[in-house]
């Protein structure tokens, strides 16, 4: 099964894609062209099996989640403060989007 970190705000989303050694990462529009090209991208990348993990940021979360969930993508949905919490117990300081995604 592959992993699908996901660093979303207002007007777009980050994705890192983990692939058993392999990572790959990109960036889309959120909305629902850029739930599409997610979606296609995960096909190019052949991330069959996706497991999907993204923060409850805001109400920005919501729209992607819904359209994942249709398209039968296992989706978890975490608190913001828990992965703070986990970035700290990991002594981690920075926070960029790539870092945060994958």
């Amino acid at each position: 099964m592959s992993m699908l970190g996901v660093d979303i705000s207002k007007d777009t989303f980050h994705c890192c894609l983990q692939r058993g050694e392999k990572r790959s990462e990109a960036s889309f529009e959120n909305t629902r062209t850029g739930f599409r090209k997610l979606r296609s991208w995960l096909r190019t990348h052949r991330a069959h099996e996706v497991h999907v993990c993204m923060e409850s940021t805001g109400p920005y979360w919501r729209n992607l989640a819904a359209n994942l969930h249709k398209a039968k993508i296992r989706v978890s949905v975490v608190n913001p403060t828990r992965t703070a919490y986990f970035a700290k117990s990991r002594l981690l300081r920075t926070k960029t989007d790539a870092h945060v995604s994958g």
